[in-house]
Parts: structure tokens; sequence; C-alpha cells
């Protein structure tokens, strides 16, 4: 059987959005007659041997960072290039294996993997999946460096794989063979409970996206609109979102308003399940057309509606607007007001016709079983 080795630094599984993309990646890959191996950072919250059980048959390979100060700083300077490229010696890659590559950003091994891939014959695939611009990073120099090594050293692999069309776009202008595929998801991992409409239960995901907007637009609800919600904010604290609002805006939302600090995947995921609507909203820029949230895929899953803005692709490709998700015009108070009264102003029976079309959403489009076909397409033409 031919492999997929995927070089990915991330806390797997499940301590970020990369690694959920990854681990189902993983699942297509192996769906479409691969054997798959990672080499990883991994999620200390998860003992080992219970990552290597709930992944087989897909093999997981630890990368770890010496105990040892010097040997330490060597490993980051290089990108671990020893670990990495020991791992494919290792396993004698071969001319009929796949190396896909994410998040690893070091020149320095890059250049080395692509020399060895032209002494060893396999194919390189580099994964893009977000595309940030100049403000950003903290620095110019990080920014010059990202541009570097994602406009230029990623070149030489023999494929692009993207999460959006503005990154496809990207790399065709370069001369790139892309290949684009959204956050999938497991759907047979997950079962939604039924909903309860007693009052809607809206939650905002990330503190990165247009925070003060969306809760701004909020307090500007009438008060009987507010009286029939729940607000939960993941990754907020009170002093934070006291910043945010006015000490009357506050005392006037604080009944309504839950906050939950940083969750492990499971609870971040039972909560999705109690909740009715999930908000996003972000301001026009690269950052935002290039990137596709995965919280939208897991959170349909669970029949939670979007009440999102144009980010990435799923507006234009995925969702529906007034079948499965509710869109919002921008990223305005005033806009995002709008679609939160029309999320508030649904009947309990059209409410749940649009949670239902959500899990179909993502069972029809973002599982991963949908993308075998095209995951098989990549790896043997690339």
């Amino acid at each position: 059987m031919n492999r997929v080795f995927i070089q990915v630094k991330c806390k797997y599984p499940h301590g970020e959005a990369l690694a959920n993309y990854v681990q189902n990646l993983a699942k297509a890959v192996l769906c479409a007659g691969y054997e798959v191996i990672i080499a990883t950072d991994i999620n200390e919250e998860y003992d080992f041997s219970t990552i290597t059980h709930l992944n087989v048959p897909i093999r997981v390979i630890p990368v770890v960072p010496s105990e040892d100060e010097v040997e330490y700083q060597m490993q980051k300077a290089t990108g671990f290039c020893e670990e990495r490229l020991g791992l494919l010696k290792e396993y004698g890659i071969t001319s009929e294996d796949r190396v896909l590559v994410f998040w690893l950003k070091s020149e320095y091994f890059l250049n080395k993997l692509f020399q060895f891939e032209r002494q060893a014959g396999f194919k390189t695939i580099c994964g893009m999946l977000e595309l940030f611009d100049k403000e950003d990073y903290s620095t110019i120099e990080k920014y010059e460096e990202a541009v570097h090594i994602e406009g230029n050293v990623y070149l030489n692999a023999d494929a692009i794989l993207s999460i959006s069309e503005y990154i496809d776009r990207y790399y065709m202008d370069r001369g790139k063979v892309t290949y684009r595929f959204p956050p999938m998801i497991d759907s047979k991992e997950h079962f939604q409970k039924p909903k309860t409409t007693e009052k809607y239960k809206f939650i905002i995901p990330s503190a990165k996206d247009s925070l003060q907007f969306m809760l701004k637009a909020f307090v500007c609800l009438e008060e009987d609109e507010i009286d029939r919600i729940e607000l939960h904010l993941c990754g907020m604290s009170e002093e934070v979102l006291k910043g945010f609002l006015t000490t009357s805006e506050y005392e006037r939302m604080s009944g309504v308003i839950f906050l939950h600090d940083w969750m492990r995947y499971d609870a971040l995921l039972a909560l999705y399940q109690q909740m009715n609507f999930m908000v996003v909203a972000r301001n026009r820029c690269q950052r935002t057309l290039a990137n596709f949230p995965s919280k939208v895929p897991e959170g349909m899953i669970y029949g939670v509606v979007p009440v999102v803005s144009d980010v990435g692709d799923y507006t234009k490709y995925y969702l529906k607007n007034g079948y499965d998700s509710i869109f919002i015009d921008g990223d305005s108070i005033q806009e995002i007001k709008k679609a939160v009264h029309r999320a508030i102003s649904l009947e309990a029976e059209d409410y749940l016709r649009y949670s239902d079309n959500a899990r179909k959403t993502a069972e029809e489009r973002f599982d991963y079983r949908v993308w075998v076909p095209q995951v098989k397409k990549m790896l043997k033409n690339v």
C-alpha cells in the first residue's frame, strides 16, 4: 500500500483547528487507499497511548523536543529537520509515497525536504490554510519571513493544498497546481440532540472575530428580545468583556451572557450541542477572504445555525442563506443586529427546519467521506 506522510506542527489531536483539519483529512486519505503516518507535536491533554488507540489505523509519530536546552535550540533552528527527515528515511520512503506539509515554516527544513525529494522521488504537497497580511504580524520581519516562505519556498512543492479560492488564486498566479479542501468533519462521530427553543442560545466561538461589533449588536436589541436569548462567549474573561462594553451596557446584558474560559475539545462540542445559533462576523480583508473557520461545520453537525458574514468560501459555495444559515452583510453593528433579529424572530418550527438543514449540509458538504474521490485524485495526479 502506498503511503502518505503528514508532517505538521500542531497540538494533535484536538488542540487547535489545524489538528482537527489534519485528522479528518487523514481519514479521507485513508479511505482513498493509502497508509497514513502523521508526524506531529502532541496535545499534552491526551495520553499518547490513548492517541494511538483512537487513531488506529492511522499512525501517529510524536515530534519530541529535547530536554537538553542546546539541542532543543538546534531543533527549533532547523525545524526539527533531523527528526522529521529521519522518519521518512526510517520508513524507506519511495517514489510512490506522498508528503503533506502543514504549518512548517522553517526554510532550512523545507529546503532539506525538497532536496531529499529529488533524491528519493516522492512528491510533496504544501498545505495553506491561512494567508495573513502585514497587519496580522507583530513585526515586519515576521511578515517578510512568512511572505518569503509562502510565496517563494513553497513553490518548490509539487502542489498546494488550499482551503479557499482566494489561496488557490494566489498560488495559481504563481504557476502552481492547487487542490482545495474545506475543513472536514466525521458526521458519524457527532449526534444531534433535540434542540430547545424556550430561549435561543447564541455562541460567539472566538474572540478573534469582530467581537466588539457583535457584542454591541446584541446590546442594541430590544428589551424583550434580550429576555429571549442567552449569549455564550468562548475564551473570554469578565475583565475583557467589561473592556468592550460601557457600564450600562454590561449591566443590561449581564443576565444573559455566559462566559466560557478555554475549553477542551470535547467540552466545546458538548456546548455546541446546546446552542441554537453561532455568530461569526469578520471585517473584509485578506486574512478573512483566505480563511475558512472550522468551527462552522463543527457546529452545523449539531444543528447549530450559522449567523455569518462573508468569510472564505462558505457563504459562496457551501451555505445557503435562509435555508441552513443567516448571512450578515459585512460586520457593522447594524448589519449584525439585523441578522440576529432575523434569528430571534424565527418561530420554533421554522428554526427547527433551519437546524435540520444545517445538519444536512454538514453531512452532505463537509463529511470527509464526501471528499475521498477528490483526495484520491490529488494524490494520484500530483
